[in-house]
C-alpha cells in the first residue's frame, strides 16, 4: 500500500512539473528572442521548478526508506567504478565556481565494499554536492578512502569528503540530520531542501554502516561514512541497468548533423495535452524526425501498424490500455515487433524502471526531462 501510494504521488507531482520545466527550458533555449528581464524570469522559473523537483525526490526517498520500501540490494561494490560518474558530475558542477575536486584515491587499489549501489551513489552525491554548494569560490573538495583511522571499526573502510567552505557552528551541528532544517541557509541563494543528510544517514545505517563528520565554522567540513569490506577479492559495479536520460551520456542536439541525415518518423503516445505540446515543440528543432502523436494506446497501435515509425515514445499511465499492455501488443505483431519503444513516464520509482526493463522497453525517460538529454536519447535509437 505504501509503495503504491508513493509511486502514485511521484507520478502526480512529476506530470505537471514536466510541463513547467519543459516549456521553461524551451524559452531559455530561445534566449535571443527574449530581453534580459524576460530571460531572468525564465531562469527563476527553472530555479524554482528544479528546487521543487529536488524536494519531491527527497521527500519520496525519505518516505520510502522510513517505510521500508526502499528495497536495498546489498552486494559487492567496486568503490572506484561506483563513484566514477558522481565524481565526474561533481567536477562539472565545481568548475563553474573554480573549485578543484581532488581524488586522493587515484593510483591506489581500493577494497570491495558491501552496500546498495543506488544508495551508495546517493550518499556520495549528497556529500560531494554539499561540499561544492557550501564551499568558497576557488576552494577545494577532496574525496578520500582509508582503512587506518584510529576510530575505524575492524573490517570496515571509510570514505571521506572534505571541503574548504563555510563550516558548521557547534550550535547548529546537533540539528544536522533533521529533515528540512537548512541550518540558517534557507533564505540564501544556495540551493537545497534540507533532506539530503537525513536520507544519507538512513541509507548508511540501513546498509550496516556508520556516519560521522568534523566541522569548524569558517574552515570547512569533512563528512565520512564507513561500510563493511566484502570478502570477495573484487567486483565491478552493477551492469545491465536500464538507460535513463538522467544517467546516460549521449550526443546532444548540438553534436548532431541533421541536415545530412534521413528523415525518420517518431510516434509519441501521450494523453496529457501539455506534455504532448511540449514534445511537439521539442521536435520542431529536431530536423531529422517527423513527430506524429496519438492520445491513447489503442489509437497508437493502429498508427504504428499503418505508419511503421522508426521509433515509438510512449507514456505508461494511459487511459484504457496502459503502456505495458500496449508494448506487449506491439511485440506480438510481426509488423511492429522490431520498432524500439522508449517509455516517457512520470513513474520514477526504481521498481518502475525495473519493470519497464523486464517488459522490453529500450530506454526510460523520466519526467520531468532535460531537453538535451531527451534529444540524445531519441537520437541514439535512430539509424545513423
Amino acid at each position: 500500500m505504501v509503495a503504491e501510494f508513493l509511486s502514485r504521488m511521484s507520478h502526480e507531482l512529476r506530470t505537471p512539473l514536466n510541463a513547467v520545466l519543459g516549456f521553461a527550458q524551451l524559452l531559455e533555449r530561445e534566449a535571443g528572442a527574449l530581453n534580459t528581464t524576460q530571460l531572468d524570469k525564465v531562469k527563476q522559473i527553472l530555479y524554482a521548478g528544479r528546487h521543487l523537483l529536488e524536494l519531491v525526490n527527497d521527500v519520496l526517498d525519505l518516505s520510502r526508506i522510513e517505510s521500508g520500501e526502499f528495497g536495498l540490494s546489498i552486494e559487492g561494490l567496486d568503490i572506484r567504478d561506483t563513484a566514477a560518474s558522481i565524481l565526474t558530475a561533481t567536477r562539472t558542477m565545481a568548475a563553474q565556481r573554480g573549485i578543484r575536486v581532488i581524488d586522493r584515491t587515484e593510483g591506489h587499489s581500493l577494497p570491495t565494499v558491501l552496500g546498495d549501489a543506488t544508495g551508495f551513489k546517493e550518499i556520495l552525491q549528497n556529500f560531494l554536492s554539499n561540499a561544492v554548494k557550501y564551499n568558497e569560490d576557488a576552494g577545494a573538495v577532496t574525496f578520500d578512502c582509508t582503512q587506518s583511522a584510529d576510530d575505524l571499526r575492524e573490517g570496515f573502510v571509510r570514505l571521506l569528503v572534505s571541503d574548504t567552505g563555510l563550516g558548521i557552528g557547534e550550535e547548529m551541528q546537533e540539528k544536522l540530520f533533521e529533515p528540512f532544517n537548512r541550518l540558517g541557509m534557507k533564505n540564501t541563494e544556495i540551493e537545497g531542501t534540507g533532506i539530503g543528510l537525513a536520507i544519507a544517514k538512513e541509507l548508511i545505517e540501513a546498509m550496516g554502516g556508520y556516519l560521522g563528520y568534523e566541522s569548524e565554522l569558517g574552515k570547512g567540513s569533512t563528512f565520512w561514512f564507513d561500510l563493511p569490506i566484502a570478502m570477495e577479492t573484487s567486483l565491478t559495479g552493477p551492469d545491465g541497468e536500464l538507460d535513463t536520460v538522467q544517467s546516460r551520456s549521449t550526443a546532444s542536439g548540438a553534436e548532431r548533423n541533421p541536415d545530412t541525415r534521413e528523415k525518420h518518423t517518431v510516434l509519441y503516445i501521450e494523453d496529457n495535452p501539455a506534455n504532448l505540446l511540449l514534445m511537439e515543440d521539442v521536435a520542431i528543432g529536431f530536423d531529422s524526425i517527423d513527430l506524429i502523436s496519438a492520445a491513447s494506446a489503442e489509437t497508437g497501435l493502429v498508427m504504428a501498424k499503418e505508419v511503421r515509425p522508426t521509433l515509438i515514445l510512449m507514456d505508461i499511465n494511459l487511459p484504457g490500455m496502459d503502456g505495458f499492455t500496449a508494448l506487449k501488443e506491439l511485440q506480438k505483431s510481426s509488423e511492429t515487433e522490431d520498432i524500439p519503444v522508449i517509455a516517457v513516464s512520470a513513474n520514477a520509482m526504481p521498481d518502475d524502471l525495473q519493470r519497464a526493463k523486464d517488459a522490453g522497453f529500450k530506454g526510460y525517460v523520466k519526467k520531468p526531462f532535460q531537453i538535451d538529454a531527451l534529444i540524445g536519447e531519441i537520437d541514439s535509437h535512430l539509424p545513423k
